[in-house]
Order: C-alpha cells, then structure tokens, then sequence
C-alpha cells in the first residue's frame, strides 16, 4: 500500500472504522505467502510539495498475519511527515513468519522506517510488534528513525509462545532525534522466545527514550536473548548523551547534551 506525497487526500485524517465505529483491520493473510519488492511493502508519505497539515491515518491494526509468510525485499513500512495512530499492535503475527528475500545477503534495510513522523499505539499495553508462535528476521534495525517520535503504550515488541526476533545488522534500534516512550523494548509471555541481535540495542544521537524497563519477562515466561557485537560497541550506544537514569549497559560519551535515557 503506498500513500504517495501527491494523493488528494493529503492534510486530511483518514480513519479506518467498521461497523459501530470501531477501528478495524486494514490488511489481512490468512494461510497466504506474500513476497515484495525492495519498495517498503507500506509507504505513507505527506505532506506533499506544496506543504500542508501531515497525513493522519487512524487504524486498528496495519497488517495482522494469521497463519502466512511474508518475504520482504524492503521495509515493511516507511512513514514520513505523517503520523500512524493504532488502538491495536501496528503488525501482528500469529502462527506466521517475515523474513528477507532469499539470496546474497541484503543492504541494511530497516523492518520500521521513519522520518519527521509520529507513530502512536493508544491500547492498553499494545505493542508495534506483536509475535505469538511467530517469527520476524531483517537485515537491518527493527526501527530507523528520524526527527520522529513513537509513543506505544506497551513494549515496542511483544514476543509470546515460542517467537523469535532476529536482525542480521545493528543496530536493533536507531533514533537520530525525536523520541522513543514506550513500557518497555521487549515484554515476553510464555516459554521459548528468542531474541538474536546484531549490533548496539540502542543507538542515539540527540534523542530521547523513556521507558518502564528495558526488558522484561511475565511471569512463567522464558526468553533467551543473544548479542553479536563488534570490537568496542556497547549495547546501548549514545552520542551526545547527556543524561542517563537507571539504566544499566549505557555508554555515556562525553561533550554535550541532547540525549537521555531514563526509567520511568
């Protein structure tokens, strides 16, 4: 689906409701496989050359799996100068799989890209990413963003029943200005979810985030996480940090404000 920066419905809220009023699905698989381009397979760009109000779209949830594959040869979604507002997870997996196309392996592309946008999940302790006995591997961060801020009311990811989370090529997640609140990075529920990542969890530079917990497992969960590093790279990575609060593993670098990471 892609909302290109010319389309008449630009500087207008669109709202994706069903019967009652409730916010709906916009897109879903059931027992299908789906393969992209290198184009993001969502793009939502706004506002167009002549400027304007930013592009609100209002939904439930983007796109829920249930069960199917999907192979990427891009983003998933790339917001820009827009704002995405969902009561639900943005994407939810059960019983499914995302992984990159087949081949040499791919540039470093981002699962969630975003530049001067808003991303905003209002439900009750829903997450942008929900996985349940599903799996999602990308060959770059899970999150790029730019001059964007992201409010999720729940853990950025929600891993459940044996889910794996991979990326192939740090950082997990990369803010380059606006801001990151949210519960928490990850909440797992049940028993075997795993977490592989490449590179720096959290790489800042003049960006806030501020959550409950970096991690955390519910009770009876089990997750095992997994870091490959390079020589001298820390697993969260700040520049221009200026303060940091209880949150342990930060490199703070010296000379300057414009980036804090703190508990709630």
């Amino acid at each position: 689906m892609s909302v290109p920066n010319d389309d008449p419905v630009l500087g207008s809220a669109i709202r994706i409701r069903g019967e009652g009023g409730a916010p709906v699905n916009v897109f879903e698989l059931t027992n299908s496989d789906l393969t992209s381009s290198s184009a993001p397979l969502f793009s939502v760009n706004g506002p167009n050359a002549g400027g304007g109000a930013n592009l609100t779209l209002d939904i439930n949830t983007l796109l829920a799996m249930d069960p199917s594959t999907l192979i990427l040869g891009g983003s998933l979604l790339s917001l820009s100068s827009a704002t995405l507002t969902s009561t639900g997870p943005v994407f939810s997996l059960v019983d499914s799989t995302i992984e990159p196309v087949a081949g040499p392996p791919p540039p470093s592309v981002p699962l969630i890209s975003l530049s001067s946008a808003a991303l905003n999940v209002t439900g009750a302790g829903q997450s942008i990413l929900s996985l349940n006995n599903s799996s999602v591997e990308v060959p770059g961060p899970f999150i790029d963003s730019t001059n964007s801020n992201i409010t999720v009311s729940g853990p950025v990811v929600l891993l459940q029943n044996g889910s794996t989370l991979t990326n192939t090529a740090g950082p997990a997640i990369r803010l380059n200005g606006g801001s990151l609140t949210a519960d928490a990075l990850g909440i797992s529920s049940g028993t075997g979810n795993q977490v592989n990542l490449t590179g720096s969890l959290l790489d800042l530079t003049t960006a806030t985030v501020t959550l409950r917990t970096i991690g955390d497992d519910l009770p009876g969960a089990n997750t095992t996480v997994t870091y490959t590093l390079g020589t001298g790279v820390p697993v969260p990575k700040g520049d221009d940090m200026g303060a940091v609060v209880g949150v342990p593993r930060v490199k703070v670098d010296a000379g300057g404000a414009g980036v804090a990471v703190s508990l709630r």
